[in-house]
Formats: C-alpha cells, structure tokens, sequence
C-alpha cells in the first residue's frame, strides 16, 4: 500500500510477492484441513458474482440468510463503491521492471498459483 515503507534493504515487491504467496499457501492449507467444511471463490469471481459466492457461503452456513456482497462500502477512507476487479488497474501501475520482478517470484510456485486457476 502507497505510504508503507519497507525496512531498511527490503524490497516492497518482494514483500508483496512473497505476502501474495504466503496467502495462498494459507488457503490451500485450509481447503485440504477444513475439506467438505468449505468453500472457495477468486477475487475475480466475487467481483464477477457477488450474488452467487454469498450463495456458497450460505449453502454452508444457512444461518447468514441476510449475508450480501453487492453492497457500496467505503474502502480505505478513498472510495466508497460495489465490490469491483481493480486488477487490471494495480497492474497497469506497475512497470514493466516491476512486473518482471515480481513474476519471477511468483514463478518459484507455478503449481501454487495454478492450484487456485491463475497463470503467470
């Protein structure tokens, strides 16, 4: 996040990439602990189909029947919007340099980032 400075001789991008890493390998832990006790949806899904990714929660947990993610919300004290893929927008800020950079991170588990449908 713009405004974060990293320690001294740490580079953010490689702090992101490895936190982007670190959060998948969480989740894939929790798919194989909590199998059957579940569900999973992409941030890109969520954007895509709120409404149906508040239906699989709900399929595991009828008792949130008012849950909905297609709701404004005031994000960051920036803006306050429905949930949207702001992908290509983080993306497009990053150079090219940068983008060779973390990718080559991210190449180090292929298999992880494959795991949740994604491509390098």
């Amino acid at each position: 996040r713009s405004g974060t400075a990293p320690r001294s001789g740490e580079d953010i991008r490689a702090l992101a990439a490895q936190h982007v890493i670190h959060c998948f390998e969480q989740q894939s832990r929790n798919l194989k602990d909590l199998a059957g006790q579940c569900t999973l949806f992409t941030y890109e899904k969520l954007c895509e189909d709120p409404s149906g990714c508040a239906e699989q929660v709900r399929a595991l947990l009828p008792q949130l029947n008012d849950l909905d993610f297609d709701i404004r919300l005031r994000i960051k004290g920036k803006y306050d919007e429905r949930l949207r893929n702001m992908n290509d927008e983080q993306i497009a800020r990053l150079g090219s340099a940068d983008r060779t950079f973390i990718e080559g991170i991210f190449k180090t588990r292929r298999e992880l980032f494959a795991e949740f449908g994604y491509r390098l």
